[in-house]
């Protein structure tokens, strides 16, 4: 039966509340008025700064604005809790609590009134004047609750809320172990009010944690698709708001699907994690303002009673399982030393340990980390895994042909092999100066004009295609000794036989015996087709009279002849792939793959590795962005000049950090010229969110934002950083403004949409605003290339040598990103992140049928049901039947490599 619903009784509420907001502001007006004349701030310009920081943070905040007010004036207001201020600032404190806070909680009202009128007056005006002296300093993030517990526990008085953490404790052990925590705290309490708090229904310390409790508790559930049935929402609120959290649960675990509590249970430990990881990151109210310091975190966690006392842990190298033996305080650490031990394999300092898609903090112990919840389940079990670096330096392979997606946090300093504190060896070992000697030595007008300062870019080699290699390339031989000759004056003979300008032709390549040139065509030349083709034509026939003059010269060996190999000049397209890059950003490019140098074996071995370490870091955050991003290509930037800028700085405490700042060609010129130098004038994202200065990040995800422009590439520059003395900024007080003129470094914990966290939550990213550009050396510079599709082959033997060469003939003829998935979550997380609306982006999925592949690809299509699958498996006959029940479009099986190509062709070349 419909219910009736008095619509004329709900207008008549609204129009109440809307009657008494007016009410509220007219005297709030009123209010801020009287104090402006007290303070005779009349005609002051900052009369609203002063104001506002005044009602936020009370009375001591005048201290900031001495001279913004008269001397006498100030001493009255500051000197005693009886003059007029004091009185206009409660009145304004008391009309927020019980409208602001109030208005729709007629219980905290009576509360208050109660207090107000009663026999605790004098509680109720202590706290009340607290609260004009330091305004919101004690509200923490829930002002009803922690009014509450300021009138309830009378015995924490102004001093020990200064000099103590005894609030901080118990709002901790309130808002994590229910109401019946507040015993642990009798002290602080008169035993009649705590007994009245705990034994009477709905008291109203209950309804305070409640409420608060409400928002956390409700999106929990949704999150976990727990249905609202039967007041099953209210009841567990009640529960947990009594009881705590994980004790709360355990009293309705018969109302909730035993698959939904176990994963419940697993989200609210990682939530208690992060409350606990926050609670000890906390600063006491005494130091609010000092930055975030590395404490242990708190030991609340309630364990729940009925835990199995086993789990079973995966050994990835082995892919045996090993039972596990736990007791209460057993740490992540712990049970990698015990897999590994009964593994027999003497690696437990390399290993982490992967759960619920994600690495686990090695001093968690099983229950903070979530980790028991794994002794009800057989799928999804906790693995031992190998260190990312320590796979890197047995896997040739991973990092060039294999791109691993892994949950595991990678330090980036340990990835590119500086240890910290750097040195000018560490950060330029003798390797990269050689090359960059030789590319000084034999650098073109091009390069020189790219970074005139001393900056000298030494290119990487690339472990699949670029955008450069389909351009029309000279491969000429010149029968002299690399140290024979000067290169320039040789080039300067061969375009003036081909009749084009010397700063068309790009040397990328060099190899002695003979000496040997790739030379790649500029890309302005390719807008003339009459000219690449006379080009073509003197090459072929060897009309290079000047050219050989010049060998001539050099030599009296009747073999003097020049040799000359053409590549892709007979091409009609240069950009093969379907993306939007012009001729100007391939000339880009190229210019910044000028490599005029021999590379020994040594040499290049180092420069493979460097590629490699490169590649790593850089794709394990393009695993985690919405948008798709190729290496195109990648350089070391070698400066002397700035090495020894960098090094004598004089600190105390050099607290380097990897950091990452995203760029366009745009701004190359500034970066390399002045290395970073902050430029009022100059163009920029934005007027610098939270100062003004040089921004990085810790992430290349998010330093990417900074480089998204209309250009086809993006670029990241990875630079060494010295911190040295940092200010947390958690606000926006310096947008647009010089940084802190005490600080060298601005640090600012993000949400992902880039706005400052506020107290109790957990940052997405990091940004660091940096001074001044001697703090910065700049390491390497990343080409990405935006595209629009990829691949994910899913098989948890993906890194053995069979799947490593398939990986290698991959790279070479794909230009997009191949993921290797060891297992279905991993893959299953870089498609939601990709995928999830962004109908452009394309994907083949490439699996084994083993490893519950069947499931896997119900997963995959449940993701986008039109999503094109191979299965590249053995045992064809078995895994045809289940993919040939599963709807359109076709999931193919082959056992043949060739098969595989064709399809991820077929498919993402339409």
């Amino acid at each position: 039966m419909a219910q009736y619903f008095d619509f004329s009784t709900r207008q008549s509420s609204l129009s109440e509340i809307h009657d008494n907001s007016i009410v509220v502001a007219s005297t709030i007006t009123s209010i801020t008025n009287e104090i402006i004349d007290v303070l005779q701030l009349e005609d002051n310009e900052n009369k609203d700064e002063i104001i506002n920081d005044l009602l936020e943070n009370g009375r001591e905040s005048l201290v900031k604005y001495q001279e913004d007010i008269t001397h006498e004036v100030y001493t009255d207001v500051m000197n005693s809790n009886d003059n007029e201020l004091i009185i206009l600032l409660k009145k304004y404190f008391q009309q927020k609590w019980e409208t602001q806070y109030g208005i729709s909680h007629q219980w905290f009202i009576s509360f208050l009134r109660q207090y107000q009128n009663g026999e605790n007056h004098y509680t109720y005006e202590h706290v009340l004047t607290r609260t004009t002296e330091y305004g919101n300093m004690y509200m923490k993030n829930d002002p009803i609750l922690s009014i509450v517990l300021q009138l309830l526990f009378e015995c924490i008085d102004d001093e020990c809320l200064k000099e103590t953490n005894i609030f901080n404790d118990l709002w901790f052990s309130i808002t994590s172990d229910g109401l019946k925590a507040i015993t642990n705290y009798s002290d602080y309490i008169i035993e009649d009010v705590m007994n009245e708090q705990l034994n009477k229904s709905q008291s109203t310390l209950f309804q305070a944690l409640r409420e608060y409790n409400r928002q956390a508790v409700f999106s929990l559930l949704e999150q976990n698709n727990i249905v609202d049935e039967q007041n099953l929402y209210d009841l567990i609120l009640d529960d947990i708001t009594e009881h705590g959290w994980l004790v709360g649960l355990q009293k309705i675990r018969n109302k909730i699907p035993w698959k939904y509590y176990i994963r419940l249970l697993g989200n609210v430990s990682s939530f208690l994690k992060q409350k606990n990881t926050l609670f000890a990151n906390m600063p006491s109210e005494s130091t609010c303002n000092k930055q975030y310091n590395e404490q242990e975190e708190s030991e609340h966690i309630i364990i729940p009673l009925d835990v199995s006392d086993n789990i079973t842990v995966r050994f990835r190298q082995t892919n045996v399982l090993y039972p596990v033996r736990t007791h209460q305080n057993m740490t992540v650490k712990e049970v990698i030393a015990d897999v590994c031990r009964q593994a027999n394999a003497n690696i437990c300092n390399n290993c982490y340990l992967w759960f619920d898609s994600r690495e686990l903090n090695i001093n968690d112990t099983i229950y903070q980390s979530g980790l028991y919840k794994s002794s009800n389940s057989t799928k999804d079990l906790p693995e031992v895994r190998l260190k990312y670096i320590q796979i890197l330096q047995s896997s040739i392979h991973i990092g060039t042909q294999i791109s691993l997606a892994s949950p595991e946090h990678i330090s980036y300093h340990e990835l590119f092999n500086i240890p910290l504190p750097s040195t000018i060896n560490n950060i330029s070992p003798t390797v990269v100066k050689e090359i960059a000697e030789q590319i000084i030595q034999h650098s073109s007008s091009v390069s020189q004009s790219l970074c005139n300062s001393g900056a000298v870019l030494i290119p990487l080699p690339n472990c699949s295609k670029q955008s450069i290699d389909s351009l029309p390339t000279i491969v000429l031989t010149a029968p002299l000794s690399p140290n024979q000759f000067d290169w320039n004056v040789f080039l300067d003979c061969l375009a003036d036989d081909l009749e084009i300008n010397r700063t068309d032709l790009i040397i990328v390549n060099v190899e002695k015996g003979s000496t040997k040139f790739m030379i790649k065509l500029r890309t302005k030349l390719l807008q003339a087709s009459e000219i690449v083709n006379k080009v073509a034509r003197k090459l072929l026939f060897m009309c290079l009279p000047k050219c050989k003059k010049f060998v001539d010269e050099y030599t009296t060996s009747t073999t003097s002849d020049i040799r000359v190999e053409l590549e892709n000049f007979a091409n009609e397209k240069v950009i093969e792939d379907k993306t939007s890059l012009s001729f100007e950003e391939i000339d880009v490019a190229l210019r910044l793959c000028e490599r005029p140098a021999i590379i020994n074996d040594t040499s290049w071995k180092f420069l493979q590795e460097k590629s490699r370490q490169i590649h790593t870091c850089v794709i394990q955050s393009i695993q985690s962005c919405r948008d798709e991003y190729v290496i195109d290509h990648a350089s070391i930037v070698y400066n002397e000049h700035i090495y020894h800028e960098y090094q004598s700085l004089t600190t105390t405490d050099k607290n380097e950090k990897i950091l990452f700042h995203g760029t366009n060609t745009i701004n190359f010129n500034g970066i390399f010229e002045k290395n970073f130098q902050y430029i009022s004038q100059a163009k920029r994202t934005d007027e610098g969110w939270y100062g003004q200065g040089i921004y990085f990040s810790s992430s290349p995800e998010k330093a990417l934002n900074y480089a998204k422009s209309n250009s086809a590439f993006s670029y990241l520059i990875c630079s060494l950083v010295r911190l040295d003395k940092i200010l947390t900024v958690t606000d926006m007080k310096y947008k647009g403004k010089p940084m802190h003129s005490d600080y060298d470094t601005h640090y600012i914990p993000i949400r992902i949409n880039g706005d400052p966290i506020s107290r109790g939550e957990i940052p997405c990213f990091e940004e660091f605003v940096i001074k001044k550009s001697d703090q910065i050396i700049p390491l390497y510079i990343v080409g990405l290339l935006k595209v629009s599709r990829f691949v994910i082959w899913r098989d948890a033997k993906i890194t053995n040598e069979f799947n490593s060469s398939i990986f290698e003939d991959m790279t070479q003829r794909y230009t997009y990103n191949i993921y290797g998935t060891q297992t279905s979550i991993e893959a299953l997380n870089i498609l939601n992140i990709k995928l999830t609306n962004n109908d452009s982006m394309k994907c083949v999925i490439v699996t084994n049928g083993a490893d519950d592949g069947e499931d896997f690809v119900r997963q995959c299509r449940s993701i986008r049901s039109s999503l094109p699958i191979i299965i590249f498996c053995q045992n064809k006959t078995y895994h045809q039947q289940w993919a040939a029940k599963l709807s359109h479009p076709k999931i193919h099986v082959t056992s043949s490599p060739i098969d595989v190509f064709d399809f991820i062709t077929n498919t993402l070349q339409q």
